[in-house]
């Protein structure tokens, strides 16, 4: 009897890891998860064929260590790093990674300027690609005045994770003025990162994304973020036909790093003047994948069959119209602005998810409540043929407004990063 291929998931996030199983685990394959909690959802879903826990210390060592152990006693035939914390750590000893398993990683010139956003900006720049303004700041952390920036602006590390050992990412934030952007760009340089500024891009979020081999992309899924966090994605998005501009863009991109992998580029797009903007790349697996995975874009099989198996053909469709929201997250952003007029929940305090508060009317929350009931509506971590990591989702949302979480969320006001 031939035993089915097994595949090792490193991470954290089960947003990222549970489409992951599922995608896998329904085509077959085993799959193991290493460094998910115990409790969290994927690690309740029924496509885990094995599941390791790994040390969270700042120190990677022991982190390193356990997994090798695990390569050493199960022969995977494909390690996916999901989230930035595991894939930095991989990609600081990448050579002798590689020696020891198959990893799913971006080959090493791609990963770099996925990684590094003045890297991102430069090469999108050197190919006609468009980008935000980058914004220069004094020694005092304000625009300097030649730069003559409009707010809001928008405050970020040039790299999520400052060194591979980090447990902690930092995020993007907009600012409405100088004390807020200095206070944030202080708040960034004391986790060690570098700062990066660049003007504001109205209009909504997009995420392009593919699969890509030696710079050609195979299979390309676009969606659009309907309910935006400041600086941390977004919470429910739909599917969408991928814009031929967009396209081009991550196609010059990926020929000019020889991308091989999976990777989503962040757009924004402003429906009024059609300007369009290539804000940074996530160089992995995306916050977002359940929405691709539930609409047809089989993203993560698909990896697999490039690295192992090395096919190149995949089908060139997906449902459009789809929609999917993160349970919990967006349980919040609705309660939020249910209640809340112009607040601005502080960003520093990572538990707030940084959300910015502006005026909505009760009637389009109540319709966004109402797509429920539609046939085209999906909610990330529910599946019929794996419920049980929804019950868990659900379950820590009740158990989050139980505790008074969704009081803390309605309250209003205005809460300042500190300096």
């Amino acid at each position: 009897m031939t035993t089915a291929p097994a595949v090792l998931v490193l991470g954290e996030d089960s947003r990222i890891v549970l489409p992951i199983l599922r995608s896998l685990g329904r085509r077959g394959l085993r799959v193991h998860v290493a460094g998910c909690a115990e409790r969290a959802p994927a690690a309740r879903s029924r496509y885990v064929a094995g599941w390791h826990p790994l040390p969270t210390a700042a120190d990677d060592g022991d982190w390193q260590v356990e997994v090798r152990r695990l390569l050493q006693q199960h022969p995977f035939d494909l390690v996916i790093p999901a989230t930035d914390m595991s894939a930095h750590r991989i990609h600081s000893d990448r050579s002798r990674w590689q020696a020891e398993a198959r990893i799913a990683l971006l080959n090493p010139s791609a990963y770099e300027v996925a990684r590094d956003k003045t890297k991102t900006g430069a090469l999108a720049r050197s190919l006609q690609i468009p980008t935000p303004r980058p914004i220069d700041l004094t020694d005092k952390l304000e625009p300097t005045r030649g730069a003559g920036p409009r707010f809001p602006l928008v405050v970020k590390p040039v790299s999520s994770m400052a060194r591979p050992y980090d447990e902690a990412k930092s995020f993007a934030r907009i600012v409405d003025d100088v004390a807020e952007l200095r206070a944030y760009a202080a708040h960034l340089r004391q986790q060690g990162t570098t700062v990066f500024v660049q003007e504001y891009v109205p209009g909504f979020g997009a995420g392009v994304e593919i699969l890509a081999d030696r710079g050609e992309v195979l299979f390309a899924f676009q969606h659009q973020r309907l309910h935006e966090t400041n600086g941390h994605g977004s919470t429910y998005r739909k599917s969408v036909a991928v814009d031929s501009r967009l396209l081009h863009a991550t196609q010059e991109i990926a020929k000019a790093t020889s991308l091989t992998g999976v990777a989503m580029f962040e757009f924004r797009v402003d429906p009024h003047s059609e300007r369009w903007a290539l804000l940074e790349i996530n160089g992995r697996f995306w916050g977002s994948l359940a929405l691709a995975v539930h609409a047809g874009a089989d993203f993560p099989f698909y990896l697999f069959e490039l690295l192992v198996r090395g096919r190149r053909s995949f089908p060139q469709s997906y449902r459009c119209g789809v929609h999917s929201r993160d349970l919990f997250a967006d349980t919040r952003w609705l309660g939020r602005r249910w209640r809340a007029r112009r607040a601005n929940l502080d960003a520093v305090d990572q538990t707030s998810l940084g959300w910015e508060i502006d005026d909505r009317s009760h009637a389009p929350i109540g319709a966004d409540l109402a797509r429920v009931l539609s046939p085209s509506h999906r909610i990330d971590s529910f599946a019929w043929d794996d419920k049980r990591p929804f019950l868990r989702d659900a379950w820590q949302l009740a158990r989050f407004v139980g505790r008074g979480g969704l009081r803390a969320v309605l309250r209003r006001g205005r809460r300042v990063a500190p300096t």
